[in-house]
């Protein structure tokens, strides 16, 4: 009777324990997903110009875009270098830190796929002509009007940089280290300037456990051999005009699949 009774008492120690890791992590990790909601109506009246201005030949660029992910892009490998070099005296940081990171880029990217839905909704109500051409299913937007588009954006969006952290403060919903939180920021902006964009941006994930391929993947772990498998990817790769952008390959985390 007693040893079922401790039977019963260890089991539910361990599952105790197993919903304290998992809540642990996710506290750990940047975003609170829950806020995150893909359906949310959000208003940016605020951050539009009163007197709606035009310029044609101004917009969101490919290659400036471009620039600025290879800085970010660096930024997260200095990063690794220096968890790598601490995961010798803890075998877990290194990994903690991808997970984290691949969770801010996740989340950056939901956000910034969210914001180009209102800032398109803003476009369409200023701009009646193209109210017929509605965002695709994948979330591009028509080539019909996609130069006017980037160019209503760059000329209408009075400060992107605020934009960008006031989202981010209102999906974060985390206790984060001012670094982590800068690295939130840096990531949905940039992607956001991908979705309003004058040329068709996409990003490309890969499934975990394929096969490591140099030609289309970067390993932040830097693990050497030739059969290599992906445990998961990290951050998305970019894609325009059919090539990945400078930097821009998936980033994934892989291990020698040793025979």
């Amino acid at each position: 009777m007693g040893g079922e009774q401790t039977k019963e008492k260890d089991q539910k120690d361990s599952k105790e324990k197993n919903n304290t890791n998992d809540t642990t992590e996710k506290n750990n990790g940047i975003i609170n997903e829950e806020k995150c909601d893909k359906n949310d109506v959000l208003d940016i009246s605020q951050y539009l110009k009163d007197k709606k201005q035009s310029n044609e030949y101004i917009y969101f660029k490919v290659k400036d875009i471009e620039n600025e992910y290879s800085k970010l892009e660096r930024k997260i490998q200095q990063l690794c270098l220096e968890k790598k070099s601490e995961a010798d005296k803890n075998s877990n940081e290194f990994e903690n830190f991808l997970k984290k990171i691949k969770q801010i880029s996740k989340t950056s990217l939901d956000i910034a796929k969210m914001l180009r839905e209102a800032i398109y909704d803003a476009f369409i109500e200023n701009n009646k002509e193209f109210r017929n051409l509605k965002l695709k299913k994948n979330g591009q937007v028509d080539e019909g009007c996609i130069n006017e588009f980037s160019s209503w954006c760059k000329n209408n969006l009075k400060d992107i940089d605020k934009l960008v952290k006031d989202f981010c403060d209102k999906y974060g919903g985390f206790k984060h280290e001012k670094d982590d939180f800068d690295i939130f920021m840096r990531f949905t902006k940039v992607y956001l300037k991908c979705k309003l964009c004058n040329e068709i941006i996409e990003d490309k994930e890969c499934e975990d456990e394929s096969n490591f391929d140099n030609k289309t993947m970067y390993d932040l772990a830097e693990i050497r051999g030739v059969n290599k498998k992906v445990k998961y990817y990290i951050l998305p790769g970019l894609i325009y005009n059919g090539a990945f952008f400078k930097d821009g390959k998936i980033h994934v985390y892989a291990y020698s699949n040793k025979q």
